[in-house]
């Protein structure tokens, strides 16, 4: 039986108080083992983002659980948490995200440099994961310089950088 990577157990959000506040999430719960591919479906304004935020360790949930590999996040210092993002989680969000002073291998190499290791290894990767997604020939390219589909793959190579086990896409 594979190893369950993530569980949210009875997550709910809400914004605002009082009559003013927004349910956006209510009483949720998922397991997901590692290897699962799990979609989230729904319409516009259904929460779905909010759920990422919640899994991915970027918002606390206002009441319930949320594990990934073991470790209760609800529990762990700011500090902890970080380090289960980077470790752990890849990100690619809906919009790039890039960093326009970086150029492309460089917002890839910031991911390992956050961890301390930007060494000769992490340059590796780096422009494998380029090759791989077709983008080796704009790796010395700036944010602005790129189409939309060019900036979504380096989000996605950078999503990719730590090898994580997780990766949420919005």
């Amino acid at each position: 039986m594979s190893e369950e990577k993530l569980v949210l157990e009875n997550v709910s959000k809400s914004f605002g108080e009082g009559e003013n506040a927004v349910v956006v999430l209510n009483d949720l719960s998922l397991r997901v083992k590692a290897g699962e591919l799990v979609a989230i479906v729904g319409p516009s304004g259904s929460g779905k983002s909010t759920f990422l935020s919640i899994a991915g360790a970027l918002l606390s949930p206002s009441s319930g659980r949320v594990i990934i590999d073991g470790d209760e996040i609800n529990k762990m210092s700011p500090g902890q948490m970080n380090s289960v993002r980077l470790k752990k989680i890849g990100f690619i969000f809906q919009s790039a995200n890039l960093i326009p002073y970086l150029t492309v291998r460089d917002q890839l190499l910031l991911v390992t440099e956050l961890e301390g290791n930007r060494n000769k290894e992490a340059k590796k990767r780096a422009d494998d994961l380029l090759e791989k997604l077709g983008l080796a020939h704009r790796k010395h390219h700036y944010p602005e310089s790129l189409s939309g589909g060019e900036r979504q793959r380096a989000a996605i190579a950078r999503a990719w950088m730590n090898n994580p086990e997780i990766i949420f896409a919005d």
